[in-house]
């Protein structure tokens, strides 16, 4: 019998879409390159982790991020391409969440997210609903790259590091996991991971 008892999955660019690739979004409804708000998006990605550990809004973000442009887009408009971006599947997933949690896995959810996303995802869809427990980044004033984040789903859980899995598509999150002695599998697509999770649970997925 596998010694893992609980997976814990990342939601964003896992689960379904996040904000990554949301230049390509804005750049078809603007007069803007996908190339130029890249740009100012990473000139203020350590605002952006403030956002993400719940420490200012979501208008605020945008409000900074537009402000020393000339772009003829609004904060609103902003938002509204962002949740039109968002939350859209990704392919063969919900599958394997199901089945794990079918194996008898308990299924939980940490994610790096913006607090008024997470209430649009949970209005818009059902999908957190097959999750026995959620982690937000938002809610617990951390990311997954702050000291502590990992002891504290931990903490919460009453669970063991051996006892666990943790899924990401970022190195640096798996990394993190990975020094609380987490066994971390980085996600490249769905049929890919079921082969990983195959392995390590020794079971089918």
């Amino acid at each position: 019998m596998s010694q893992y008892k609980t997976v814990i999955f990342d939601y964003g660019e896992v689960i379904a879409s996040g904000y990554c690739g949301i230049e390509h979004t804005v750049a078809k409804h603007t007069n803007l390159t996908a190339r130029e708000f890249l740009r100012r998006k990473r000139e203020i990605n350590d605002v952006f982790i403030e956002l993400m550990r719940g420490r200012m809004s979501e208008e605020s973000y945008y409000k900074y991020l537009l402000l020393p442009t000339k772009w003829d887009i609004s904060h609103t408009q902003l938002a509204q391409r962002v949740r039109s971006h968002i939350n859209r599947p990704i392919e063969g997933m919900l599958e394997i969440v199901r089945q794990v949690k079918d194996q008898g896995y308990r299924i939980v959810l940490f994610s790096d997210n913006v607090k008024e996303w997470v209430e649009y995802i949970r209005t818009t869809s059902q999908l957190l609903d097959h999750f026995d427990h959620c982690f937000f980044s938002h809610e617990i004033g951390m990311i997954k790259q702050d000291e502590g984040a990992f002891a504290h789903v931990l903490r919460v859980l009453g669970i063991e590091p051996e006892e666990t899995i943790f899924i990401d598509d970022l190195e640096a999150n798996l990394e993190m996991a990975r020094e609380q002695g987490i066994t971390a599998l980085k996600f490249i697509d769905a049929k890919q991971l079921s082969r990983q999770l195959s392995i390590v649970l020794d079971d089918p997925i």
